[in-house]
């Protein structure tokens, strides 16, 4: 047991709490990054397409973006 107790304080002294830091912010740049993705990609579109037109050869789209 004393020897588990003495390898964790060397552990504990060789963690560099700077480092950990930086890593905690490259974490959450990452997390906001992802929600964004998400965001984006949930976004849904709505497409009129007039079938006479469509028959005729003529393709006209109107896109309708609902957030």
């Amino acid at each position: 047991m004393k020897e588990t107790v003495d390898v964790q304080k060397q552990m504990m002294r060789e963690i560099n709490v700077e480092s950990i830091h930086d890593l905690m912010d490259e974490m959450q740049c990452i997390k906001e990054d992802q929600e964004e993705i998400n965001e984006s990609i949930a976004r849904s579109y709505d497409v009129e397409v007039n079938d006479e037109e469509l028959e005729a050869g003529k393709f006209y789209f109107l896109f309708s973006v609902f957030s």
